[in-house]
């Protein structure tokens, strides 16, 4: 027998960063199979987004880890590597990366995509 998937728990907590995300001026979208862990890309939507990359990573795992029973800020937690979540992974195009634990063997992998100025 499979073990359960974890889509279920990962469709809860997608729910819960779309809604926050969007509150502050981000679009959030989906991407893999939610097999290991939920890929997350958050995109600058609006021309008043409220807070930076950074700041939405963080208000999105206080979130999560409120939603899921934890209860403490993130930033006494570690990746996979041991490296303080605070600390983005860069990524191509300027993409700024956390994996975010949320406990139960769950993890959200946050990609936020930098703010552009609009050119006047």
């Amino acid at each position: 027998m499979k073990p359960p998937s974890l889509a279920v728990p990962y469709s809860f907590i997608y729910k819960i960063i779309a809604e926050k995300a969007r509150e502050l001026g981000y679009a959030v979208a989906l991407h893999g199979s939610m097999q290991t862990d939920i890929d997350l890309i958050a995109v600058p939507w609006t021309n008043d987004c409220e807070v930076t990359p950074y700041e939405l990573a963080q208000i999105i795992a206080y979130t999560c880890r409120v939603a899921s029973g934890e209860d403490g800020w993130w930033f006494e937690a570690k990746d996979g590597s041991g490296k303080p979540l605070r600390e983005p992974e860069l990524k191509p195009h300027g993409r700024l990366s956390w994996a975010i634990p949320l406990g139960a063997g769950l993890v959200v992998d946050l990609s936020v995509m930098p703010m552009v100025k609009e050119k006047e």
